[in-house]
């Protein structure tokens, strides 16, 4: 009996901010494949080191100021391990504060 192994590729784009998109060659969107928010990060920051110490503060942490959004929709806490499906969007955005 043949066995079939049938692989679900999951595509999600991840939206930069302006203050960012000098470490991206310029790029509005990045598009990487995975299945949680935190494995979506990790790829673009394989293809964009740079942007690591920009967004991620120590650890597993969001840096300050940054927020991260699935679908329109604030992650907060940040969240990792958040399932994400096929066509999905993570907006990271700069939140800037003061008074």
């Amino acid at each position: 009996m043949a066995t079939f192994v049938v692989w679900v590729i999951i595509v999600v784009t991840i939206l930069i901010p302006i203050t960012h998109r000098g470490f991206t060659g310029g790029n509005k969107t990045v598009t990487v494949t995975a299945d949680t928010v935190g494995k979506a990060i990790r790829c673009m920051f394989n293809e964009f080191p740079d942007l690591k110490g920009r967004i991620m503060g120590n650890g597993k942490a969001l840096g300050t100021g940054m927020e991260i959004a699935v679908n329109g929709t604030p992650l907060f806490p940040f969240n990792p391990d958040l399932k994400v499906n096929d066509g999905d969007e993570i907006r990271i955005s700069s939140v800037i504060t003061g008074g």
